[in-house]
C-alpha cells in the first residue's frame, strides 16, 4: 500500500517504528500511574521506573527484526510472541530463585 502511495519504505517504517515506540511508552506511563495510584511500595525504586522506560526501546526493535526472519507475517508474529512469553518466564523465575537467596 505504502508503495502504491508513493511513499519510500524508510519513511513507512521510521513512522511505524515510531508510533509503536509512542504506543509503549503511553503503557508504560500509564502501568507508573498505576503504580503510584496504589502505592505500590515494592515497585516504587528508580531501578522499576528505567526497566519500564528501556523495554519498549529493546523490544520493539527485536520485534521488527525477528519479523523480517520469516515470510509469513502469521509465523513472524507466533514465534516474536512466544519469544517475549518465554523471555518473560525465564527472568521471573530467575528474580523468583534469586530472592529465595538473598
Amino acid at each position: 500500500m505504502q508503495l502504491i502511495s508513493g511513499m519510500s519504505l524508510s519513511a513507512y517504517w521510521l513512522t511505524t517504528f515510531f508510533f509503536d515506540l509512542s504506543r509503549a511508552f503511553i503503557v508504560s506511563g500509564f502501568t507508573i500511574g498505576l503504580i503510584k495510584a496504589f502505592s505500590l511500595t515494592n515497585l516504587m525504586n528508580q531501578d522499576v521506573w528505567l526497566l519500564l522506560f528501556e523495554y519498549p526501546i529493546a523490544i520493539i526493535p527485536c520485534t521488527y527484526a525477528t519479523s523480517w526472519m520469516f515470510s509469513k507475517a502469521a509465523v513472524a508474529m507466533n514465534v516474536s510472541l512466544f519469544m517475549n512469553i518465554a523471555m518473560c518466564t525465564i527472568v521471573a523465575i530467575t528474580a523468583f530463585f534469586m530472592r529465595l537467596f538473598k
